[in-house]
This record gives C-alpha cells, structure tokens and sequence, in this order.
C-alpha cells in the first residue's frame, strides 16, 4: 500500500489542500475552457463563464501542482500529459473544482466523490456543517489537531498515521453500537412534548453514552480539564479500533469532538436541526474578539489535555434551532443548557475555516449565513 501519496493536515494551505485532494487517482471531468486575450480582459471585468471548448471524462493520474505535469487517462484510454503553469481552487461545494492552466490551455477539472468523503473533507476544510448538511454514514472526523496527518492511499481510502492520532468513523451500518443508539435517542425523545426539550434530551443522552460511570473519581485539587486527560488516556486501552477508523461506538468516554459528532448525527436523523462547529473557546469575549480581528498577535494554541479555559484552546460544539429561534450547545461543558444566540456567552465561542485563521464566532456560528464562509 503506497501511503503517504501527499499530507492533509488540519490546519494546511490552499496548496496542499489541491495536493492532498487530487492525489490517489480521483475520478474527474476535464473541461478544456476556450479563451483569447480580449475573452481573458472580458472576464476579469465582469466575471462572466467562459466557454467549454471541450470535455473528457478520466483518471487523474498523480496530483496537482504549480510546476508538475497534469496527467490524464481518459475513458478511452488516452493519455493526456501537460505541464502546469498555474493552479488554483474554485469552488469545494457542490463539487471541488480546480482551474488548472498548463502550457496548451486552461482547463477546469471537477473531482467526483462520494457524499461521505466529500462531506468529511467539507468539515475538516471549513469547519463547520450547516443544518442542511447531514452527516452521512460512513463520515470521519479527527480525534485531534496535533499536527495530525491524513493520508490518501494507492486504494484511493484514507489512511490516519497511527502515530499520531485515529479518526472517528459514524457508520451505523457497519457499527451495531452506533445503530442501536439511533434507536434508543428516536424512543427517548418521543416523549418530550417539545423541540426544546427534544433536544436537551438528545444532549443529555450523547453525554451519557460518550461519558463513562465507573472511571476513576477526582480529588479535590483535580477539574474537568484533568479528568478530559484521564478519558483520553482511558480511550486508548477502552476502545477497539477498526483498521485506521475508530467505530463512534467503541468509544466509551469522549471529549468534545466525539460528543459533538454523535449529537449532530443523531440529530439528523431525529429530526433535530443542528450545526457542527470547528473553532476555538476563550475565556471571554475580548480575548475572542482581538484574534477574530487579528490584533493578538500571538498564535492560537494547540489544544492539550490538560489545557485551561483561560489559555484558550480548540473545541468543537453544535447549533440547534428550535422554534426559528437558533441557540449554541455545548455539550462537552454544560450538557443540560441551550445557550440563546443573544446571550454574551456566545462570544467566548470563536469558530476557525479550515486554514486555522479565525472565521467568526460563537455568535458568528449561531447567526452564520451561507453567504459568509467566503468572507472568512
């Protein structure tokens, strides 16, 4: 197995993000763009499509870069080999899209993926999925941010360096577990009479099942910080992994990320809208505010356990909405509260794109607009 194709790391540039996802031979559509000179003016004054010149369907052969070739072997067995000049991303959604210009032309080259890898790429370049973006089975989100790695391999699956961190898998069809919980949070909350209270009981229950009764009690002198250290310690002797994915069900305690991947997955199928957000949490809104705006200076921290509230540190929530009115969820910290979107707690909530800059806020999270993620 030929594993380390190119590096996606959580926090990785434009120019590794084309890398990583274009190598392991993806399928695509190779649409060659025809312009002239007065076309190329017209365009970058108006912003106006141009025209498809021609269009081949194919495997991408080894993957994108600035001074590398672009090779092609389409679907009746030609190969195209061309040298590139120049490359740069377009569009992640609905597909990712590339605009590759080479020394004969410019092309634009769509990459067809499933819904589960593209969705997992999705959240781990922007940090976020909307109500409208279900998680699908077979979805993988990282357990950490130390400089983890991702690696496509030669079987065009993913691959987590063991050396440095697993991936959560949610597959109820592979996962008896994960399926069985389905059915237990559809029953519990069945009998809730309503949304509000559907959804801190869908909280209440993820905290339960992610939250083990029989670790060790702290001391005294210990708090939630030293015990997130002891539950990850205990994950690694508690859970069986499958391959280089780690089954959401075999975890048997969790930190933030766990508990908020199996809300919003459960959410999505218990008729709950919910947000997934990626960022940063602070100890007050000041401090959020200078690194949205960027007048800190200093760079955000690797979230460790062990970590306190005040240093700030990465952390990962949800957003439900309840009676059109949106409200941020913490489960990690206060399993049993809906936060209101107005409430001045929201601030310290600070979300991250993909690139690792700061991109909104807890606010920014709750009132978030579609529109918006190309600001950030």
């Amino acid at each position: 197995m030929n594993l380390k194709d190119e590096i996606l790391l959580t926090t990785f540039s434009e120019v590794d993000y084309i890398k990583a996802i274009t190598a392991n031979k993806p399928r695509i559509a190779l649409m060659e763009l025809e312009k002239d000179e007065a076309e190329s003016l017209r365009d970058e004054i108006f912003n106006i499509k141009t025209k498809i010149k021609s269009l081949v369907f194919g495997i991408l052969e080894q993957p994108i870069q600035k001074g590398g070739e672009m090779v092609v072997t389409t679907s009746g067995g030609q190969t195209r080999r061309e040298t590139i000049k120049d490359v740069k991303i377009t569009e992640v959604e609905p597909k990712e899209t590339i605009v590759v210009t080479t020394e004969k032309g410019k092309y634009e080259l769509k990459i067809e993926r499933n819904e589960a890898e593209r969705m997992s790429l999705k959240f781990l370049r922007n940090g976020y999925l909307d109500y409208d973006d279900p998680i699908p089975n077979g979805f993988f989100a990282l357990s950490a941010r130390n400089d983890q790695s991702v690696f496509l391999t030669s079987e065009n699956t993913l691959y987590i360096d063991p050396h440095v961190g697993r991936a959560i898998l949610l597959d109820s069809r592979k996962d008896k577990k994960l399926e069985n919980m389905i059915r237990e949070a559809k029953q519990r909350i069945l009998l809730q009479p309503n949304d509000f209270e559907r959804a801190l009981t869908l909280a209440q229950y993820v905290n339960e099942v992610l939250s083990n009764n029989n670790e060790e009690q702290l001391s005294p002198s210990e708090d939630r910080y030293a015990k997130d250290d002891k539950r990850v310690a205990t994950n690694h002797t508690m859970h069986k992994p499958n391959g280089d994915f780690v089954p959401i069900g075999e975890y048997k305690i969790g930190v933030c990320i766990h508990k908020s991947l199996l809300f919003k997955y459960l959410a999505d199928r218990v008729g709950i809208k919910c947000r997934l957000v990626d960022g940063f949490l602070f100890d007050d809104n000041e401090r959020a505010r200078r690194y949205r705006l960027k007048t800190d200076g200093t760079k955000p921290p690797i979230m460790t356990p062990g970590m306190r509230k005040k240093e700030g540190g990465y952390h990962v929530w949800n957003v439900v909405e309840v009676n059109g009115k949106n409200y941020l969820l913490d489960i990690h910290n206060a399993p049993n509260k809906l936060i209101r979107e107005e409430a001045a707690e929201t601030g310290t909530y600070a979300r991250m794109s993909g690139n690792g800059n700061m991109a909104g806020i807890g606010g920014h999270s709750v009132m978030f607009r579609r529109e918006d993620i190309d600001k950030d």
